[in-house]
């Protein structure tokens, strides 16, 4: 399959500048100059592996970008399709700044509750404060996020976080031995 200049729109432009800048910053990151010291890994391990993920997700978008684009549609059904992509319908400033004052309350409640907690909270209300209004998803998925955050950092990364005071620290402990972290 050819790629014509017809093909080719916008959107798939974007993908496109987005794939080669990864290209470009996995080879980098490939090049990193450092000691080996035994089995660990080295600084280029985990900008390697998101690069490798930008990669595989760009181009994904070119694919399907490419695919999508029907010679039987219509010139302004295409540039409509490409406006929404670009342009966003509205933003509701209202709801950037209630976002923003969720971000602050989430770096001061923290240090007190614990990042187990206060990352439930916050992301309850970021997806709320979203307009997302399934209330049984909004709980599952606030529980699931600081789960698999404290997974991450904390049993892959090993990256400390905090637990808060007591009697808040009780809950963060308990958390993380449940999911397996001393």
């Amino acid at each position: 399959m050819r790629l014509s200049a017809a093909r080719i729109n916008k959107k798939t432009a974007i993908y496109l500048v987005v794939l080669a800048a990864a290209l470009f910053l996995f080879h980098a990151a490939e090049n990193f100059e450092f000691e080996q010291v035994g089995n660990r890994i080295g600084p280029n391990a985990w900008p390697l592996m998101i690069l490798a993920l930008l990669v595989v997700v760009a181009g994904y978008g070119v694919l399907k970008s490419v695919i999508e684009r029907r010679p039987g549609v219509l010139a302004h059904e295409q540039t409509a399709e490409e406006e929404a992509f670009l342009r966003p319908s509205e933003i509701h400033p209202h709801f950037v700044w209630l976002g923003m004052a969720a971000t602050v309350g989430y770096l001061v409640a923290m240090p007190i509750i614990g990042f187990f907690l206060s990352t439930i909270l916050f992301s309850g209300i970021l997806i709320y404060v979203s307009q997302y209004r399934n209330i049984v998803h909004i709980a599952v998925l606030s529980v699931l996020f600081p789960v698999a955050f404290l997974l991450l950092f904390m049993r892959i990364v090993y990256v400390a976080l905090p637990i808060g005071i007591e009697p808040f620290a009780r809950v963060s402990l308990m958390v993380m031995s449940l999911i397996g972290v001393r």
